[in-house]
């Protein structure tokens, strides 16, 4: 947990920051929308909003994304199937 995550940005005894210092202040591009923003100013990394973060489950849950499969492993599922 970061220090910007809980309220006041304490950190609890024993508890210490999971990235260094000088990574913590670089602007992020949103992996949905390109946009440059402040990792530590965002509650939705990797994205620049929840609304980029809600797009891209979207995206996934519509099938928008997928992984590449060879033309001969289709072929092989089919083929099992039977």
């Amino acid at each position: 947990m970061f220090e910007s995550d809980r309220e006041g940005g304490k950190r609890l005894p024993g508890e210490r920051d999971l990235e260094p210092k000088h990574f913590q202040n670089q602007p992020l591009k949103c992996s949905l929308c390109g946009k440059s923003f402040n990792r530590m100013e965002s509650g939705s990394l990797p994205f620049c909003s929840v609304r980029c973060q809600q797009v891209d489950l979207g995206n996934w849950l519509n099938e928008g994304y997928g992984f590449p499969i060879e033309s001969g492993e289709l072929q092989e599922e089919s083929d099992e199937d039977e």
